[in-house]
């Protein structure tokens, strides 16, 4: 347990096969940490089977793995909530981190919500599953911003590589996605917006893709990408095409069906 008013740093250390009944093998709740080349297996929580950074907790992973960790509700691997921020780089997230309970399933490697805020540099998150993102699901009003990751051979019923719902902030760039599947939407991808409301009738672009790349991904809709748009100025709910979201330099080859 990372405590209140604590900074805290662990350095090359290996968490096997623990059990919580709540919350993580490791818990951090108003404090910081470092957790530095560290090595996550098989652990098991109701919440975050490895790692849950809470309240208004601040926290760096660097290095290190989350490898056969599973939660019951959300975050196989790692789970954040509250105001909780986590900056991860360089840390493999897989394989086989998993979410039990199908009706609820929220983010097998990786599941942040509330108003929590999760960075990722150069990671990989890949063949972990859950029912919606089976590698990062986003929910309520947290913010994802991924940069130069590779997310691969994930799967879920939704967002086989990561699900956004609700009205998250969400950035992607210079990353790549690649074998993750989905038994319904969004192979690569699963976003039910493209737009945050600002007030009832008036919304804001908070989906952000450049230089992603989708590469033999598989859904029933989507394989690559599938989004719904909420028209920035009426409100009105379309399934199609929406004019304000870009995607400079992205690409997608092999996927099924194609993007």
């Amino acid at each position: 347990f990372l405590s209140r008013s604590t900074t805290s740093r662990i350095n090359s250390s290996y968490f096997y096969k623990n059990t919580a009944l709540e919350l993580g093998t490791i818990y951090s709740a108003d404090c910081t940490f470092l957790i530095y080349n560290c090595k996550f297996e098989k652990n098991y929580a109701n919440l975050g089977g490895g790692l849950v950074v809470d309240r208004t907790a601040k926290g760096n992973l660097i290095g290190g793995s989350f490898v056969d960790n599973s939660a019951r509700v959300r975050g196989g691997g790692i789970a954040l909530r509250g105001l909780a921020s986590l900056d991860i780089s360089e840390t493999t997230i897989g394989p086989g981190n998993k979410v039990l309970d199908k009706r609820i399933a929220e983010g097998g490697g990786i599941s942040i919500n509330a108003f929590t805020f999760l960075t990722m540099t150069n990671a990989v998150v890949y063949n972990n599953t859950a029912t919606v993102g089976g590698g990062i699901a986003a929910t309520d009003q947290s913010v994802l911003k991924v940069t130069k990751s590779h997310i691969s051979s994930n799967q879920a019923s939704d967002g086989g590589g990561i699900g956004i719902l609700a009205s998250v902030e969400f950035a992607i760039s210079k990353s790549k996605f690649t074998n993750n599947s989905a038994v319904y939407r969004g192979g690569g991808i699963y976003t039910d917006h493209t737009n945050c409301p600002i007030n009832e009738t008036h919304w804001w672009l908070c989906i952000a893709l450049d230089n992603v790349h989708y590469v033999g991904n598989a859904a029933v809709s989507g394989g690559g990408f599938y989004w719904k748009f909420i028209n920035s100025t009426t409100g009105a709910l379309s399934t199609s095409v929406s004019s304000d979201l870009k995607c400079p330099g992205c690409t997608g080859s092999y996927n099924i069906p194609s993007m």
